[in-house]
């Protein structure tokens, strides 16, 4: 594939491999299909699915090690509190980044967002997803795939 081989998996086991990239593979998935509706849109997760990453490239392995850890506002929002220089608390976001091994997974979560008001609405992505009420993801700062419209929504 030229770019994003993770939309060419489709069942358990698949395995694409992106040139200069790396080798997606897709370990797991599970069909949401439950829609919220939150007038006037309806918000449908679709699926949730968890590729492995291998094979891949010294440098996305230093691209993907920057969606790692803190974002500067994660940060930001932490350490502030102690009065540190906005260097101080970029250097606490780049302390908290992690390596990227020769394999790493990730979660890839597919919605659908759809107006039902004849006024235009603008829907700019999930701001963040939380698991179990104790795992939260900043979304625009840790999503590394813009595949498509990911940050107005699909």
């Amino acid at each position: 594939m030229q770019e994003y081989g993770g939309n060419h998996l489709e069942k358990v086991g698949d395995k694409v491999r992106q040139k200069n990239w790396g080798t997606f593979t897709l370990l797991e998935t599970k069909s949401i299909n439950e829609s919220f509706e939150l007038a006037p849109m309806v918000i449908t997760i679709k699926d949730i699915r968890r590729i492995q990453l291998s094979s891949l490239t010294d440098e996305v392995k230093e691209e993907l090690k920057s969606y790692t850890g803190l974002s500067f506002d994660e940060a930001y929002s932490i350490y502030y509190k102690e009065n540190l220089s906005m260097e101080e608390i970029d250097q606490q976001a780049a302390f908290s980044k992690t390596d990227i091994d020769e394999e790493v997974s990730y979660l890839e979560i597919t919605y659908s967002v759809e107006n039902k008001d004849s006024k235009e609405l603008q829907f700019f992505s999930m701001e963040n997803v939380t698991f179990n009420d104790d795992l939260t993801y900043d979304v625009p700062s840790k999503n590394f795939i813009h595949f498509g419209d990911t940050f107005m929504g699909t």
